[in-house]
C-alpha cells in the first residue's frame, strides 16, 4: 500500500486552496505519497444537524491508515470543532503538522512573511515616494499579523520614516476589517494616509471598494497594497499590488518537514519564490499576462456554474426509483465534472438505518465495510456493480495522486462518502461539487423514505384485516375469511397491472384505488375481494354448478377497468382458476392459488393466440347484442373452427357458445336492474330477435 499524507482543510473550491493542494500534492508525489484531502463544504460557526453530518467525514481517519497528517486549522470557522479535530489526530499517534496556525499539540509551519511584507512596504516608499503609510494587519498576537507588522516597521525604519502607532490597525483578515477602516477614513475619524498596506488581499480589496463608493479614488487619493496574491480576487478592479506564492512555498516545506518526521530523511522542498506583483491599486501597471490567465479561469468557472445551474441533473435525480437508477443517473450527469479523473460513491452498509424505526440511524463514523455503488475510472468507463470494500482500501491508484474525500449525508444522517482522484497538478474541485454531491444525498434520502414507507405500509397491512389504501380485505383479512369458508368448489380471478411500476408512487396509488373500485362493483354475488399485495388483487366466489358466475365477474371487471386502461395506457391481466377450499391451512391454500394463477398467466401469455382470444372475449362482453359466430372468429384468427373452440375453452375457461350466453345474460341483468324496459326490448338489445328464445336462455 502506498504511503499517505492526510490533509484536513476547508475552502477547497477556492483558487487559493486549490493551488495549495496542487503544490502539496506534487511535493508529496515526489516522495511516493498519496495526498488524501478530507474536507466538507458548509463552513458555519455554529452547530446544527447538517454541520454534524458534514463534520463526520473526519471520523474516517479512525478506519483509514495515514502515515502523517497536515491540518489547516485556520480554515475552519467552527472554532469549537478545531480542538475536536486535533484530539482525533492526536489519538492516531502519527506525525502531525499544524499549517499556518499555532497548536498546543503539534509543531506548526507558519509562512515567514516578515521579509516579504517589508518588500511590499518598500515598494510604496521607493517606487512611489510615500511617507505617510498606514498598516492594516490581522488579529493582535496572531503570528501572521505580527510578522507582517514587523516587516512594515522594518521598512519604515530602514528608510528613516517614523512608525506612528496611530497608523497601525488590527483587523481579522476578513473584509469587515477593510470596510471598518475605510469608513473611519471617510468619516474623518482617521486622517487620510497616502497609502495603506494590508495583511491580506481580502481586507485590501474591501478597503478599496468602500473608499471608491465614497468617491475616494484608488490610487490617486489613497494607494493600497495587499498580501497573499490570492487568485480568487485577482480579477476584481482595481487589481491589487500584492505579494504572492509565500503560502505555496510554506505548503511545499510543510510536506517535506512531515516526510522527515515520518521517514527520518531530510529533504529540500521545491523552491517557489514569493514575488511582488504590481497592480493598479498602488499606481503601477497590472501584470496583464497573469491576470489574463486568472480572468480566463474565472470565466471558465462561471460558464461551468451556469451549465450546472440550468442542467437537468436535479430533476432527473428526483424521479429515480432504485439505487441502480440513482447510480446511472449520476453517471449520466458526470459531464458536469472534470473529465480524466476518478469518481466513486460509497455507502455504509446500514445507510438506510433501522427499517422499523425512523429515528435510529448512523450519525457518527462509518460502517466496517462500505458498499461501492458507482465508480467512474479515468477513461470515463462506469461500473455500477455493488461491491463491498474496506474503507482503508478506498484511495487506490497506479501513481501517487490527490484524493478528495467528502461526506455524503442528509442532515446528520450518514450515508457514506464521495471520492475524487486527480493527478497532483490537476487537482481541483468544481465550485458546485458540493451541491452535486448533495443532490445525490437528497436522492438517497428520498429512496430511503420510499423504502421505509413501503415497509411500514406492509407491516401495518400484515397486522390489519383491511388494506389501508383501498378498503378491500388485506392479505391477512383474506386468509382469515377463507379459513372459515365451507368446503366447496370456488373460482378465483386474479388482477394484476403489469406495467404499474413505470408510474410514480402517487399515480400507482390512484390506479390501485380505481382497480379496487372496479373489483367492488364486480362482486354482485357475495364474492370475496382482497388486495393481497401492492399490485395484486383477487376475487374469490363460489361456483353454482354452471359456467357463468366467474364470467359475469370478469365481464363486469372488463367494463369497469377499460377506461382506466385507456387513460393510463395500462395492461391489467385477468387470470381465472378454479380451486377447492377445504378449510385446512388457509395460508398454504392462498400460496397454492397464487402459484396456480401465476403459472396459468405465464402459460397464457406465451400462447400465440392468447391476445386474440382474450380480445374476442372482451369484445363479446362489450357488445353482446352483435351477431357472434364461432366460424367467423376462427377464420379471422386463421385457425380451424375445432381448434378455435378448443383454444377458447382452454384460454377463457368456458366454451364460446356458453360465454356468449353469459355475456348476453350479464347485459340483461344490468338492464333489468337499471331500466324499465320491457322483456322484448331487453331481448332485442341483448341480441335476441325472439323474446321467447331470450327467456329460455
Amino acid at each position: 500500500m502506498r504511503r499517505r499524507i492526510a490533509f484536513l482543510t476547508m475552502s477547497t473550491d477556492t483558487y487559493f486552496i486549490r493551488d495549495l493542494i496542487r503544490t502539496m500534492g506534487t511535493e508529496a508525489a515526489k516522495y511516493g505519497y498519496d495526498l488524501i484531502v478530507l474536507t466538507h463544504f458548509v463552513n458555519y460557526t455554529d452547530e446544527n444537524p447538517y454541520i454534524t453530518g458534514e463534520e463526520n467525514i473526519y471520523s474516517l481517519l479512525k478506519q483509514m491508515h495515514a502515515d502523517g497528517a497536515i491540518i489547516a486549522g485556520a480554515t475552519y470557522y467552527h472554532a469549537g470543532f478545531l480542538p475536536v479535530l486535533e484530539k482525533l489526530l492526536y489519538s492516531l499517534k502519527i506525525p502531525v503538522i499544524a499549517l499556518e496556525y499555532e497548536s498546543e499539540l503539534f509543531p506548526s509551519c507558519v509562512q515567514k512573511s516578515t521579509d516579504h511584507f517589508r518588500m511590499l512596504t518598500e515598494h510604496f516608499i521607493t517606487e512611489h515616494g510615500f511617507t505617510d503609510i498606514a498598516c492594516l494587519t490581522g488579529p493582535k498576537g496572531d503570528p501572521h499579523a505580527e510578522q507582517r507588522l514587523d516587516g512594515f516597521r522594518q521598512a519604515l525604519a530602514e528608510h528613516g520614516l517614523s512608525c506612528s502607532e496611530e497608523r497601525i490597525f488590527y483587523g481579522d483578515f476578513w473584509i469587515d476589517s477593510g470596510r471598518k477602516l475605510a469608513e473611519q477614513i471617510i468619516s474623518g475619524a482617521v486622517s487620510r494616509p497616502q497609502a495603506v498596506v494590508c495583511g491580506n488581499d481580502y481586507m485590501a480589496l474591501e478597503l478599496c471598494l468602500t473608499l471608491m463608493k465614497a468617491g475616494i479614488s484608488i490610487p490617486e487619493d489613497i494607494a493600497v497594497g495587499g498580501y497573499d496574491g490570492n487568485p480568487d480576487i485577482a480579477h476584481y478592479h482595481p487589481s491589487l499590488t500584492t505579494v504572492s506564492h509565500s503560502y505555496l512555498q510554506n505548503g511545499a516545506e510543510t510536506v517535506c518537514r512531515l516526510h522527515e518526521m515520518i521517514s527520518g530523511k531530510k529533504t529540500e522542498a521545491a523552491v517557489i519564490l514569493p514575488e511582488l506583483k504590481t497592480g493598479e491599486s498602488c499606481g503601477c501597471r497590472t501584470m496583464f499576462s497573469e491576470k489574463a490567465v486568472l480572468t480566463s479561469q474565472n470565466f471558465e468557472e462561471s460558464q461551468k456554474s451556469l451549465i450546472f445551474m440550468h442542467c437537468s441533473y436535479s430533476s432527473l435525480m428526483s424521479s429515480v426509483r432504485t439505487l441502480e437508477e440513482c447510480s446511472w443517473t449520476v453517471y449520466g450527469s458526470m459531464y458536469l465534472l472534470e473529465p480524466d479523473n476518478g469518481f466513486q460513491i460509497f455507502l455504509c452498509t446500514d445507510w438506510q438505518g433501522e427499517q422499523d424505526s425512523h429515528d435510529k440511524y448512523r450519525t457518527e463514523g462509518y460502517s466496517k465495510k462500505l458498499i461501492r455503488i458507482l465508480s467512474r475510472s479515468d477513461d470515463g468507463s462506469a461500473d455500477v456493480t455493488l461491491s463491498e470494500t474496506d474503507p482503508d482500501s478506498i484511495p487506490e491508484s497506479r501513481e501517487p495522486s490527490v484524493f478528495f474525500l467528502t461526506p455524503l449525508h442528509y442532515q446528520d444522517r450518514c450515508f457514506g462518502i464521495c471520492v475524487r482522484r486527480f493527478e497532483p497538478e490537476h487537482a481541483a474541485l468544481e465550485r458546485y461539487y458540493g451541491e452535486f454531491c448533495q443532490i445525490a444525498a437528497n436522492t438517497l434520502e428520498r429512496l430511503r423514505m420510499l423504502e421505509y414507507e413501503k415497509n411500514m405500509r406492509e407491516q401495518i397491512e400484515r397486522l390489519s384485516d383491511r388494506d389501508i389504501l383501498t378498503g378491500l380485505y388485506s392479505r391477512t383479512g383474506f386468509i382469515k375469511l377463507i379459513a372459515d369458508l365451507p368446503a366447496s368448489e370456488y373460482f378465483a380471478v386474479m388482477l394484476e397491472p403489469g406495467n404499474i411500476t413505470e408510474f410514480d408512487r402517487k399515480t400507482q396509488n390512484t390506479i390501485a384505488v380505481m382497480i379496487a373500485q372496479a373489483v367492488n362493483l364486480s362482486c354482485i354475488r357475495k364474492e370475496i375481494s382482497a388486495r393481497i399485495s401492492s399490485s395484486r388483487f383477487i376475487i374469490l366466489g363460489e361456483c353454482d354448478g354452471s359456467e357463468k358466475p366467474e364470467q359475469l365477474v370478469i365481464h363486469s371487471i372488463i367494463l369497469s377497468i377499460s377506461e382506466l386502461e385507456k387513460k393510463y395506457g395500462l395492461s391489467v391481466s385477468r387470470t381465472l382458476q378454479r380451486i377447492s377450499v377445504t378449510g385446512d391451512s388457509p395460508e398454504a391454500m392462498l400460496a397454492e392459488l397464487e402459484e396456480l394463477l401465476a403459472t396459468r398467466h405465464d402459460n397464457e401469455t406465451h400462447n400465440p393466440y392468447h391476445a386474440v382470444l382474450h380480445t374476442v372475449h372482451d369484445q363479446m362482453y362489450e357488445s353482446p347484442q352483435k351477431k357472434w359466430d364461432a366460424s367467423e372468429q376462427a377464420q379471422k384468427a386463421g385457425i380451424s373452427i375445432s381448434h378455435f373452440q378448443h383454444l377458447y375453452q382452454e384460454c377463457n375457461r368456458v366454451s364460446f357458445h356458453a360465454d356468449l350466453i353469459a355475456a348476453r345474460t350479464a347485459l340483461a341483468g344490468q338492464l333489468l336492474r337499471s331500466t324499465t324496459l320491457s322483456i322484448s326490448d331487453i331481448a332485442y338489445r341483448c341480441g335476441y330477435s325472439d323474446s321467447s328464445y331470450f327467456t329460455k336462455a
